[in-house]
């Protein structure tokens, strides 16, 4: 028997319907806070179809491509470098700095006709949150240097660099030095 019927469209719900009813979400458009200690950091979701034409875009999504990309002459599609970076099967996140915000998009799911869902993530790293000696060990973690390297450096106990490090972990939001320096790295290129 023969069918008229045109194919299936990807949707919202295959794409990241799952992320949908995850408890951290109240709905695919809503805003949610990473942590409710720093009210700042907020998620936004988008979806974009095989051939890059945006299907759905949270409005916390459209401000940080907005703030990162500036206005765009098709708002339908992904920004060039974010495009580029969505072709490819991306393993890590695509980062990008900006007066001392780094917004970062993770691939959250990808479906068997090719849509992709995204994830976008905003991360602030003010310097009034760090003390300046705090700034200091991150500096110096972001150039790759050992606990006791950083001591003998600074002239400090390797217990008292050990304490900025948890306290520098804690403020940026991150579980390890390595995404401690991961931040670093973006904030101190982009106030270079």
């Amino acid at each position: 028997m023969c069918s008229f019927a045109r194919p299936r469209r990807a949707t919202r719900e295959d794409c990241c319907g799952h992320l949908t009813r995850a408890p951290v979400l109240h709905s695919a458009t809503s805003e949610f806070p990473l942590k409710k200690s720093r009210p700042e950091q907020a998620c936004g979701a988008l979806i974009v179809a095989p051939r890059g034409r945006i299907r759905f875009i949270s409005r916390v999504a459209t401000h940080y491509l907005k703030e990162h990309f500036g206005p765009r002459p098709d708002r339908h599609r992904l920004p060039e470098p974010l495009a580029s970076w969505a072709r490819t099967t991306p393993n890590t996140p695509f980062c990008l700095s900006k007066n001392g915000r780094i917004v970062f998009v993770h691939l959250i799911d990808r479906s068997r006709k090719g849509a992709q869902c995204f994830l976008l993530e905003e991360r602030v790293i003010e310097e009034s949150n760090l003390t300046p000696q705090e700034l200091l060990v991150l500096s110096w973690v972001r150039k790759g240097k050992s606990t006791e390297q950083i001591a003998a450096i600074v002239g400090r106990k390797v217990g008292t660099v050990k304490k900025h490090l948890t306290r520098i972990y804690e403020k940026l939001g991150v579980e390890n030095r390595t995404a401690a320096a991961f931040y670093a790295d973006r904030f101190f290129t982009a106030e270079e």
